[in-house]
């Protein structure tokens, strides 16, 4: 379907793009009180260089300005089941970028979490992999809109001290409303997410795909190669 004649709906795709990748990280841990907004969200230089760039990705790729579009997605909503993917707990800073493909609904999105100890990085992606056993199905609630995911669990190579890979789909409605007064309309996502522990950090990349009528296609042999590009350029970053 081309959404480039429908305001409206390349809108709520834009805004629904924003709830899959809710979906797929989480919100996390509230931020400390001593701590102010701008000191958790702001990379260090180091952090910064961690993270990929669009030269690093396949050609068609762009970066999206951070903060471009917004979703109210509650907290119990968020991560898969509401698990945060990753937590911040025990943490020393994370940094994010995300970047888009072809139309708005095509998304890859990369968050980098370092923790103060391995022991922490270990535990945060222990949970991490419960989250994978035992999540099968959840709800994420945006614009009036409703979107159950599904979650189940992939191969994937291991790309340092321990990986784990999952596959993520969604289904929604679109209403007549939102559609720009036509007959309503079934959505749907479908998307990878993989989840890197090298030593103190965590790297996870959100590749995934939204479609309306039709089920999106989703360029998975790219997924792999984008995440072992980040793996290297986070241990490129830490090495002395």
């Amino acid at each position: 379907m081309v959404f480039s004649g429908r305001p409206a709906v390349r809108k709520l795709l834009a805004c629904l793009a924003v709830v899959a990748l809710m979906a797929a990280c989480g919100g996390g841990e509230e931020p400390s009180a001593e701590d102010s907004p701008a000191q958790n969200n702001a990379p260090t230089s180091e952090m910064g260089d961690a993270l990929l760039a669009a030269g690093d990705l396949p050609p068609g790729w762009e970066l999206l300005n951070p903060g471009s579009q917004s979703s109210e997605v509650g907290e119990g909503e968020s991560g898969f089941c509401g698990t945060p993917v990753p937590g911040t707990e025990g943490s020393t800073g994370s940094a994010d970028v995300q970047f888009s493909k072809g139309e708005v609904t095509t998304r890859l999105v990369e968050n980098v979490v370092r923790y103060f100890s391995v022991e922490q990085a270990t535990a945060a992606f222990d949970r991490v992999e419960q989250a994978v056993q035992n999540c099968k199905e959840w709800d994420v609630e945006a614009d009036d809109t409703v979107t159950t995911f599904t979650l189940a669990p992939a191969p994937f190579p291991n790309l340092a001290d321990e990986t784990v890979a999952v596959k993520v789909n969604g289904e929604f409605t679109v209403s007549g409303e939102a559609a720009d007064g036509g007959p309503p309309t079934d959505g749907f996502v479908t998307g990878d997410t993989v989840a890197v522990r090298q030593q103190s950090t965590i790297i996870v990349i959100r590749h995934f795909a939204i479609g309306l009528g039709t089920r999106p296609t989703l360029a998975t042999a790219e997924t792999e190669p984008i995440s072992r590009r980040a793996v290297e350029k986070v241990m490129q970053a830490a090495a002395p």
